[in-house]
């Protein structure tokens, strides 16, 4: 009988086999946007996604090192698209600098803010990565932005094969369930008063740095209400 250590020595090394040999079969998009993309992760950036990752759950030293050879790094310049509505969802990201904001356009051409990405932060729309259709959402950056990125179907393989990004998937999800309650639940029982206080306090930084437009859509107010706001806080 093996001991315990070689026993689990030989599983990540089936585990590593395995993911590798599929990962060769996937296929992976070029960037739609054009923008540059650079590998490998660099030492300070791959410290900021290890962070924002352990928010969500934590992870293994082993099973944390599988994603690293899988990220890429990317800007996108202050305007451009990380994901625009229409097009396809392919990768996920956590931002490394600056601000992007998800939102969606109506039937009427009116845009709506769903939310906004900044350092620290997961994005790549979620619904639309897991829904394989035509994305609703768009993702704009507000400002320069720099991302690690990981293609979607090689993170889905990760987790089919590591059980501890299986666990982190479903932590993935339930965090992303929890904030959409939370968001409902302010919207159906908060003045805008409250919802404009609550935002100061939770990521009032963003307030110096996004168009005060963008802020007032999120609050689900006009700019003007949002400015007497501003005014009497």
């Amino acid at each position: 009988m093996l001991p315990t250590t070689n026993k689990v020595s030989l599983m990540e090394g089936a585990c590593d086999r395995s993911l590798q040999a599929a990962l060769t079969h996937i296929k992976v998009a070029a960037d739609p946007a054009g923008h540059a993309i650079v590998h490998p992760m660099d030492d300070a950036a791959w410290s900021i996604v290890a962070a924002t990752l352990h928010d969500v759950a934590a992870l293994p030293d082993d099973s944390l090192a599988r994603l690293r050879p899988m990220l890429t790094l990317r800007r996108v310049a202050r305007g451009a698209f990380f994901l625009r509505q229409g097009g396809r969802a392919q990768v996920a990201a956590v931002v490394l600098e600056g601000v992007l904001r998800e939102y969606f356009v109506d039937a009427e051409g009116r845009e709506h803010t769903r939310g906004f990405a900044d350092e620290r932060t997961l994005a790549g729309s979620l619904e639309d990565l897991l829904g394989g259709a035509p994305a609703r959402m768009s993702l704009q950056a507000l400002e320069d932005v720099r991302v690690a990125q990981v293609p979607w179907a090689h993170f889905q393989e990760l987790t089919r094969v590591d059980p501890a990004w299986d666990h982190f998937a479903r932590a993935l999800a339930e965090h992303a369930y929890r904030r959409k309650a939370e968001r409902e639940r302010e919207l159906l029982t908060l003045d805008a008063g409250a919802r404009y206080a609550r935002f100061r306090g939770t990521r009032g930084a963003l307030l110096e740095r996004v168009p005060l437009r963008h802020v007032a859509s999120y609050l689900g107010i006009t700019p003007e209400h949002l400015s007497r706001l501003r005014r009497v806080s």
